[in-house]
């Protein structure tokens, strides 16, 4: 060994004829084998002495037994026998750049999750909390500016909303025709059984869905219009919606008679079973 190679390194005044204070007590220090090579607890200090620290690891790193270790691995494996500054540091900088394991071998570290792009890169500004101030420990309040700004987002938003909307009524309108009756027509109105009732077997008939026809009395508004209704309709509004009418192309003075069928205000009736067609009973496993 060369006095000036140990010199040239900084082994942090292990070595006593380097240090400024010969007689400070040191708890880690370098001491000399019979053979000549300083130790630091029974580990050879390799000095930095052209490329003995690289041979040493690409023969740990790259010998038949070890087979390629990690940095961990591998300094494990070096450190029970050789000591230098810095020498993990050095050790992960050897096994990065080792392009059979960047090749091959896979990733075992916790991924970093999923990249999000940047607020500021987004929305043209900095992001600001729910307290509102542009910076910590700044006492400025951004009140009014704030104010202003969701404002017009506000209102940005609801003339695309309705600009949406129109658009949407105007496609809908291109093969929608509108329902438009006279007075005197005939018309057919309809109605819905009770939600919830239990069929047992097949009915004798289908269920009516429009009963009528009833004569046009008046037009409401756009889209409502008065109907003139029997005496079984009493309970309820002679004034309808558009939507639940239908003309009628009928001839008969009476398409679907109301014998039998009790409807309520709102043109509800109830479904009642006629007659049991079969049963069958199961059994649970």
């Amino acid at each position: 060994r060369k006095p000036e190679n140990i010199k040239n390194e900084d082994v942090r005044g292990m070595l006593v004829e380097n240090s400024k204070d010969p007689e400070k007590l040191r708890t880690e220090k370098l001491e000399p084998h019979t053979d000549g090579t300083l130790c630091l607890n029974g580990r050879i200090w390799l000095p930095c002495y052209g490329d003995l620290r690289t041979v040493i690891m690409h023969e740990s790193y790259k010998s038949k037994y070890s087979i390629h270790p990690g940095s961990d691995k591998m300094y494990q494996n070096i450190k029970r026998l050789y000591w230098w500054p810095n020498m993990k540091a050095d050790i992960t900088t050897y096994v990065s750049k080792c392009l059979t394991c960047a090749k091959l071998k896979a990733e075992h570290q916790r991924p970093s999750g999923l990249l999000a792009t940047p607020f500021k890169a987004l929305y043209g500004r900095k992001c600001r909390s729910p307290i509102c101030w542009t910076k910590v420990g700044e006492a400025q309040l951004l009140g009014p500016e704030l104010i202003q700004e969701t404002t017009e987002k506000i209102i940005q938003i609801k003339q695309r909303m309705q600009a949406t909307h129109d658009r949407q009524k105007s496609y809908v309108d291109l093969k929608r025709k509108p329902m438009k009756f006279q007075i005197g027509d005939r018309i057919m109105l309809k109605v819905s059984p009770w939600k919830g009732i239990v069929r047992f077997g097949k009915q004798g008939k289908p269920n009516p869905r429009y009963v009528g026809p009833f004569k046009v009395l008046d037009k409401v508004g756009i889209v409502a219009y008065k109907l003139e209704l029997p005496q079984e309709l009493s309970r309820v509004h002679n004034t309808f919606h558009v939507s639940n009418l239908k003309k009628c192309h009928a001839d008969e003075p009476l398409a679907i008679p109301l014998d039998g069928l009790h409807f309520d205000d709102k043109l509800h009736y109830m479904e009642e079973s006629i007659k049991i067609m079969d049963h069958e009973v199961k059994r649970l496993k």
